[in-house]
């Protein structure tokens, strides 16, 4: 979480290109996967949003699934990122489900990564 420390005056993580400063997007990306799922959970985010993806396209599906557009979850997210820690690692208790579910999380998560950066 120290990353968001990194972050310009105003800047999202949207707004990071690649290179130097990349690193700020991987990590607040995976801290941005977790705030997801906490939102609209697991299940929403491990199958229903993939299986929607055909029919709705990204942005539809990611709306439908989860309740909001990718640019309102940025500012819900960003939001979130101003929370005190303890507060932000409310929302990790499902994490603990084992080591399957960390390679998947990580998998979804490099999906939303490269769609914000696209």
């Amino acid at each position: 979480m120290q990353s968001k420390n990194d972050l310009l005056e105003g800047e999202l993580i949207s707004d990071i290109p690649y290179g130097d400063r990349a690193y700020i997007a991987y990590d607040l990306g995976t801290w941005a996967v977790a705030y997801l799922i906490s939102i609209a959970g697991l299940d929403s985010y491990r199958e229903d949003f993939y299986n929607d993806l055909n029919q709705y396209g990204w942005e539809g599906s990611f709306s439908i699934n989860f309740g909001l557009s990718p640019s309102e979850f940025l500012v819900s997210f960003h939001e979130f990122l101003d929370l005190d820690i303890n507060e932000q690692l409310s929302i990790l208790p499902w994490i603990l489900v084992g080591p399957w579910f960390l390679y998947r999380f990580m998998e979804y998560y490099y999906t939303i990564y490269f769609f914000i950066n696209k």
